[in-house]
């Protein structure tokens, strides 16, 4: 699926896109558009990510652009996943056969498994994440959930997450005891070692949307160890937030917002792009439904049509802002709800299922940009969307093919002639 929009005249097209889930239950869409000031790095072929095809990027800011918040005493990343026995190829035959991967079979830290915190649920032997810090100094936390397709809630016990950034976006900074981090999505925390340090403290991602039973079979545990800790760290875990409650991950969700006065890839603050100013030229609903079979073979697709993978490479995007979610059917009326001051700009966002999100995107780029669910299975069965942007007059927003380039595709004979 394709949409094809014109720029003309100098004028710039914001598009609204209203993603709807008819999925019952508990599954969710992640969509991403990429941008240039990414900081999760994955592949995009098969299955590939689910065999450790990922990575991430740390942008710094420009001298003339100072962080709107001291400078950290460390920088942590981690890097939180869902984790199946299964080789990843064996996966993939099981998302093709219409297969529901289920509840994952553990969440891992780094590509390590759970610290033994309960003798009954973890066996013995396993290699565990465990972060060393000093008492009384603060820490930055960049954490990216890399997963297959399980949303994570990640805290840390007895200590405080303050927000600072998510995607290339600085936020409000607010404190939480503990995020959703939804599958591709990422998130920068400050963290104050602020504690006695009588043991040593649990930092835990458990899996959201699952039966209780798989929830506490899998949560992936790692461990916060101070150096003047007294002992290792013991007793249950902190509690993850109630699943029955379903407006819980949204309301958080609705309440990072942006930092409207701090500078991030420019100068100017955030702020300065007022996009709830600006007038909406076209609205796209793009409706998600559940895997169905098409010409034989199980699909997932956006407004019935699933996409198919070319031979000839296409292009990959930009940010958007997010001014409102909510569950039912978005209807005009829903716009009243939205926030058009300080919504925060990101890549990603989540749709939960029966509701819809709202995003919207300043189309400045011409070019061909990609729209996708973040989850690899959902993705893997065709539920991703392009946008053709085209310009007819000059535009110098795209820098020239290098002379380097690799044509494949329906390109590969035009390279053969290059070559000849």
């Amino acid at each position: 699926m394709a949409y094809n929009i014109e720029r003309t005249h100098g004028k710039m097209v914001f598009q609204e896109l209203i993603v709807l889930s008819l999925l019952a239950g508990t599954g969710h869409m992640n969509f991403r558009l990429k941008i240039n000031r990414e900081f999760l790095l994955f592949s995009s072929l098969n299955f590939q990510r689910a065999a450790g095809g990922y990575g991430g990027i740390i942008i710094n800011n420009r001298d003339v652009i100072p962080l709107p918040f001291g400078t950290p005493d460390g920088d942590i990343t981690l890097f939180i996943s869902d984790w199946y026995t299964k080789r990843h190829k064996e996966l993939r035959k099981d998302v093709e056969s219409g297969k529901d991967l289920g509840p994952p079979d553990g969440i891992l830290f780094n590509g390590l498994g759970p610290y033994r915190y309960d003798e009954k649920v973890v066996p013995g032997g396993i290699v565990y994440e465990m972060i060393n810090v000093e008492p009384g100094k603060t820490y930055r936390f960049r954490v990216h959930n890399i997963g297959i397709s399980t949303s994570l809630n990640f805290r840390i016990q007895s200590h405080n997450l303050l927000l600072v950034e998510t995607e290339g976006s600085y936020t409000v900074q607010q404190n939480y005891a503990n995020m959703d981090i939804h599958v591709g999505q990422s998130y920068s925390f400050l963290v104050t070692m602020d504690q006695n340090a009588t043991t040593d403290y649990y930092i835990v991602a458990s899996p959201r949307f699952v039966n209780s039973a798989a929830r506490v079979l899998t949560s992936g545990v790692a461990i916060l160890h101070y150096s003047n800790s007294q002992g290792p760290a013991s007793g249950p875990l902190p509690d993850p937030p109630i699943d029955s409650d379903s407006y819980f991950s949204m309301n958080q969700a609705r309440s990072i917002r942006w930092n409207v006065s701090a500078g991030a890839a420019r100068p100017n603050p955030q702020g300065s792009f007022k996009y709830g100013d600006i007038t909406v030229n076209d609205v796209y609903v793009l409706l998600n439904r559940p895997v169905e079979r098409i010409d034989g073979k199980w699909h997932t697709t956006l407004n019935g049509i699933s996409y198919y993978t070319p031979s000839t490479p296409l292009k990959l995007a930009q940010q958007f802002n997010i001014p409102g979610m909510d569950f039912g059917v978005w209807t005009e009326n829903s716009r009243v709800t939205y926030n058009k001051w300080d919504g925060v700009a990101r890549s990603t966002t989540q749709v939960f299922p029966g509701a819809w999100t709202a995003i919207l995107v300043y189309l400045d780029n011409a070019g061909i940009w990609n729209l996708r669910t973040e989850n690899l299975n959902s993705w893997y069965l065709g539920q991703e969307v392009y946008i053709s942007v085209v310009n007819h007059e000059t535009d110098n927003t795209e820098s020239l093919l290098p002379e380097n380039a690799i044509y494949c595709g329906v390109l590969s004979l035009y390279r053969s002639k290059m070559l000849s």
